[in-house]
This record gives structure tokens, C-alpha cells and sequence, in this order.
């Protein structure tokens, strides 16, 4: 089967640490046609560190193709302010890939930034297309899991990780309990539940640099690669 993803879907990646999240995620966002991309770091990941070197604290401005602006959202009451003016200008300004890498960090259940709502639920029409990462589906807002145009599942140990998963979108997922590492099950617009696995990669050595407070990034990372959406093979 094949699994096209397009510039403006919404796609989620879960499972738990270690599974290859980061690995299918970061080929997913290189692989599609986006006038601009963004990452939103809560974790201030070291493998996103070493792919696309330092980052901000707050969005000022889009980048400018073909860079990539990583957003490191400070955390606590304050990080939540921060984020709400990230999406709110993400919204605005339209026609972005985001990729979120730890969704709960910035939105859960109990408590989903309005702005981050729009850009799930209407930013479609405005090309803004999402991939954000999870290790825990029970955490995910509803709304997240139920707009996904496509779902990547790694293995999930819980039971109630996996009935997250299937009381928003009445699948069973239950085949994601037994997945080997590097292993993931999918489900969405392409059909399945089909199968795949993802490559492990070697550790890349980190770029000197850290986080900007000033919200601007001298160095703003640079990729090459464009096409019309990503896709893989099952």
C-alpha cells in the first residue's frame, strides 16, 4: 500500500521512547512541499538539535525558504502564552509544515491552546499542515486524534494508550502491543491497518549553539529536499 501525505494533512506519530518517532517524523517533514517549516520543540530534542542547530523561544517572524525555524517554548504558565502567540502568527501568516514533537508538552486533554484548535481544525484551507508526536495516545487532545488524516503507531505497552486510539476513532489497535522496535502499524486516509518499519539511525554529533532568547536565529538550518507530499511504501 501506498501512503501519500500531503503538505497541508495532519498526521500523527505514537509510541513510546526510543521506537523510531523522531526517525519517521523527521523523514515525513523533509519529504513534503512546504513554503515554510517549523519546529515546535518542547523537549529541545538532541536528535532535532543536531538536525537543524539552534533554536528560538518565541515565533517572530516565518522563515524564509528553504530554512527551518525550531521553536524551543519555554516551559510552565509562561511557555503557555508562548504558545498561543506561535500558532496564532502560524495562522496568520498559513502555507507552513509544523511539526510538533512531544504534543502533550504543549497540549493536552485538559487544555489545548485556541490558536494550535484553529490550526488543527481549519488551517487546512490555509496550507498548514501538521505532524506531531506522542509517546502517550491517552494524552492527546480529542480533537488531534480525531482530525488525523493519518495515524503511525509504534508499540504501545498500555492498554489504555491503545483504547485512546480506538474510542476516538473506533479502530483497535491492539496490534501495536506486540510491534517489535523500529516497527509501526498505520491507519488513515490511505486505508490499512498496514505495516512498515523505519531505519535506525546512527547518533549525529550536535551542532555547537543552544536556544535564542531574542527569538531570532542567526543560523536558520537549511534542506534541499522538496515534493509534492511525502510517501512510503507498506
Amino acid at each position: 500500500m501506498r501512503i501519500g501525505i500531503h503538505a497541508n494533512d495532519r498526521t500523527l506519530i505514537v509510541g513510546r521512547t526510543g521506537t523510531g518517532k523522531t526517525t519517521l517524523t523527521l523523514g515525513l517533514f523533509e519529504g513534503l512541499a512546504a513554503e515554510r517549516r517549523i519546529v515546535i520543540d518542547p523537549k529541545d530534542d538532541p536528535a532535532i538539535r543536531a538536525r537543524y542547530g539552534p533554536a528560538v523561544t518565541a515565533y517572530e517572524a516565518p522563515p524564509e525558504p528553504p530554512g527551518v525555524l525550531r521553536i524551543v517554548p519555554p516551559p510552565g504558565d509562561a511557555g503557555a502564552a508562548v504558545v498561543e502567540r506561535i500558532f496564532e502568527g502560524i495562522f496568520r501568516a498559513g502555507h507552513a509544515a509544523v511539526w510538533i514533537d512531544e504534543l502533550p508538552m504543549i497540549a493536552s486533554a485538559a487544555r489545548v491552546p485556541r490558536a494550535l484548535e484553529f490550526c488543527f481544525q481549519q488551517g487546512r484551507s490555509r496550507g498548514i499542515g501538521i505532524l506531531a508526536c506522542a509517546q502517550f495516545p491517552r494524552r492527546i487532545p480529542t480533537m488531534a486524534l480525531d482530525s488525523a488524516n493519518h495515524l503511525f503507531s509504534f508499540h504501545l505497552a498500555r492498554q489504555r494508550d491503545r483504547d485512546a486510539i480506538a474510542d476516538a476513532r473506533g479502530i483497535d489497535l491492539d496490534a501495536a502491543g506486540q510491534l517489535e522496535r523500529f516497527r509501526w502499524i498505520y491507519v488513515g486516509d490511505a486505508g490499512g491497518p498496514a505495516f512498515g518499519a523505519v531505519e535506525p539511525k546512527p547518533a549525529a554529533q550536535e551542532p555547537p549553539g543552544g536556544v535564542f532568547e531574542n527569538g531570532r536565529d542567526p543560523q536558520v538550518a537549511q534542506t534541499g529536499r522538496r515534493a509534492n507530499a511525502a510517501a512510503l511504501e507498506s
